[in-house]
């Protein structure tokens, strides 16, 4: 499992890649990640070399393996992740897999299992940048699985993004994910806010999606300027009454959704005063992105 694609032999390996804190891209075939998707992880922006909203991920990583039963060494992730950054530009995308390492064959894990970390840092992808001015939205035939004990996490198993995001194709940047009843719940990889008659809303992700914690701090920003962010579970009709609609994660930051397209149908949307709002709100975080408190 490597974030280098040089060919590279791990004795020659920049630091790009630790596994358990050492210089590596290789793990046991028997980990449990490879294995069944036993794990999870948090995806992190790095800007000036600091990670932005490091202790929201790192808050949510904890929950996961909490609920995984995964006994995560929080300290000596973030020592490692340090050991990382200091190795690496000033900007990128930092990716923290948490496995429960090799535990034998079977489902049942070991009682005595540990854990695998396994950090990344990858350039920021071009793809990702300068889409402040709008982007479109597909409608992905995929439909999301449901859970209410699952959804939340960010675990290991992403079929069901993977599946909706093979949908995908030119010009459009991302796809507008449903569950199994039709209920919008996210985009591929992207939290959804919808803006309609000058109030603000999110689906709610009671069985299925991943609260972002982008998603996370809008909504703070948000509260602090006066307007809550209602949770609804609303259908593709009730999306195409919107006025506003915006993407959201910790990469991307803010996109504009211009036009949302599903099938032959094509709903127009404005650049309005939530989504300006929201990339202002988004560019302020990575102004103080050196500060302790995200």
């Amino acid at each position: 499992m490597s974030a280098d694609n040089s060919g590279q032999s791990s004795q020659s390996l920049s630091p790009r890649c630790l596994v358990n804190g050492q210089n590596s891209n290789v793990i046991s075939v028997s980990d449990r990640s490879l294995q069944y998707g036993d794990g999870c992880f948090e995806t992190i922006r790095i800007y000036n070399a600091q990670p932005v909203l490091a202790e929201r991920h790192y808050q949510r990583l904890t929950d996961s393996c909490t609920f995984l039963r995964i006994p995560l060494d929080i300290v000596l992730l973030k020592l490692e992740v340090g050991k990382l950054l200091e190795s690496n530009q000033a900007e990128g995308v930092l990716k923290i897999i948490v496995s429960r390492g090799s535990g034998g064959r079977g489902y049942t894990p070991s009682a005595d299992s540990g854990h695998t970390r396994i950090l990344q840092f990858h350039d920021m992808p071009a793809s990702e940048q300068d889409a402040e001015q709008g982007v479109e939205l597909m409608v992905c035939q995929h439909r999301l699985s449901m859970s209410s004990s699952l959804a939340g996490h960010k675990h290991l198993n992403r079929l069901d993004q993977v599946l909706a995001s093979s949908e995908l194709v030119k010009p459009y940047a991302e796809g507008l994910c449903l569950d199994q009843m039709g209920v919008v719940i996210e985009a591929c990889r992207s939290n959804v806010l919808m803006a309609k008659e000058g109030k603000l809303y999110c689906p709610s992700m009671e069985t299925a999606g991943v609260h972002g914690v982008m998603q996370q701090y809008l909504e703070h920003k948000f509260h602090q300027g006066g307007i809550e962010i209602s949770k609804v579970s609303w259908t593709l009709s009730d999306l195409s009454q919107c006025d506003e609609i915006f993407l959201c994660n910790s990469v991307i930051g803010v996109w504009p959704v211009i036009k949302l397209v599903e099938n032959a149908r094509v709903y127009p949307f404005l650049l309005g005063s939530f989504t300006q709002q929201a990339i202002q709100y988004s560019h302020e975080l990575l102004a103080a992105s050196d500060k302790p408190f995200l």
